[in-house]
């Protein structure tokens, strides 16, 4: 929600756990009532993750991919599911970029962003990709912090366990 409409007109939001799962986390689009569609779409692309070739892409190298005149044929080639083109044609399906979210410290790619527009918008340009791949450092930053403050806290409270047995 955070980079539509300002940056694109609709955006998923794609989480890869530490055993390499991909999962949808987030589905944005700046009409309202596109909602739907865009929860469906998010949806339906989780069932799609092992063959999206725009993700796997992006996930594998670290590297953002960007498609300035995206049609609905060229979804057709990377998805077996004729809903998920339908809708996003529904929504607006003219360009498209894929920005990795990347840990700051392991450059570990975490997932991705990946940011659609329609006609009614120009195609996104090496000054949107330079600032997509900094929302995906800020947004890997922010999930490190968390991750860390989940491993420190599991430690601290089994220290805590052990040491309210050993007092036992």
């Amino acid at each position: 929600e955070a980079v539509t409409p300002r940056f694109a007109d609709w955006c998923l939001v794609t989480l890869v756990d530490e055993a390499g799962n991909a999962r949808q986390v987030a589905a944005a689009h700046h009409d309202p009532r596109h909602a739907a569609a865009v929860a469906r779409i998010a949806e339906l692309m989780a069932d799609e993750m092992r063959t999206n070739t725009v993700l796997l892409g992006v996930l594998r190298t670290g590297r953002p991919l960007r498609q300035d005149r995206a049609t609905a044929e060229n979804l057709r080639g990377r998805t077996r599911n004729e809903t998920v083109v339908d809708l996003a044609v529904t929504m607006g399906y003219a360009a498209h970029l894929t920005v990795p979210i990347t840990a700051p410290v392991t450059q570990r790619v975490l997932g991705t962003i990946s940011l659609v527009n329609g006609d009614s918008r120009p195609a996104f340009t090496a000054a949107d990709e330079r600032t997509a791949v900094d929302i995906g450092r800020r947004a890997g930053l922010a999930l490190d912090n968390s991750r860390l403050y989940r491993r420190q806290r599991h430690v601290a409270e089994s220290c805590a366990d052990v040491r309210s047995e050993c007092r036992l």
